[in-house]
């Protein structure tokens, strides 16, 4: 199984080594790749820019979600079929508004604002497509205030923004079978060397 994982801060460096090493996976050969994710979130636009790449892959992808999948990197996770999403079962969920920090003149700011505004539209086309809240549900519940909203495991499942659960019995998948992850095990996930938020966290192997 070939694995790449993202874990710490979403941000332009990490996303391009991030890119790269899957491009690097592309190319070597069409087997499906599973993406493990673990990371506080950060930029926006990088994280589409990863969505995309994902949901344009020219093989098969499957996420996970471990530790942490905070902000951003929800649309990293949302980046596989729904099939092919699962969660380990103390996985912490959390999603918020759009934030930015800037100053400058009038016009910059009211453009600034605009786009802004059509991040968050396509954030709310990625909730609606890909998990099963509607658009209504996804604005009140994630874009209605400047709050961060957690939610666990189950309540993940429940929303669909996994369709499985990774449980310590025979390293089997809980809730919906994921067809990516079937042969996925707990005992799989080689994490111990991934220390430290600042740590460089993009690393692939390959089995």
């Amino acid at each position: 199984m070939r694995k790449v994982y993202l874990f710490g801060e979403i941000n332009n460096e990490r996303t391009e080594k991030f890119i790269t090493q899957l491009h690097e996976l592309f190319e070597e050969s069409r087997e499906p790749i599973t993406v493990f994710v673990n990371s506080c979130g950060g930029s926006v636009t990088d994280a589409l820019a990863i969505y995309d790449v994902l949901q344009n892959a020219p093989c098969e992808i499957s996420t996970v979600g471990l530790g942490k999948v905070h902000s951003s990197a929800i649309t990293v996770l949302l980046s596989a079929p729904s099939a092919n999403r699962a969660s380990f079962p103390n996985t912490e969920f959390m999603s918020h508004d759009v934030s930015w920090k800037s100053d400058g003149p009038r016009a910059f700011l009211k453009d600034r604002v605009d786009q802004l505004e059509r991040t968050v539209e396509q954030l709310l086309a990625v909730y609606t497509r890909d998990t099963n809240l509607s658009r209504e549900q996804a604005g009140a519940v994630f874009f209605r205030d400047m709050a961060d909203h957690y939610f666990s495991a189950e309540e993940a499942l429940e929303m669909g923004f996994v369709s499985s659960i990774i449980t310590r019995e025979s390293g089997q998948l809980r809730g919906t079978a994921c067809v990516g992850l079937s042969a996925v095990e707990v005992s799989s996930v080689e994490v111990s060397s991934v220390t430290g938020e600042e740590m460089t966290a993009v690393n692939s192997s390959q089995d």
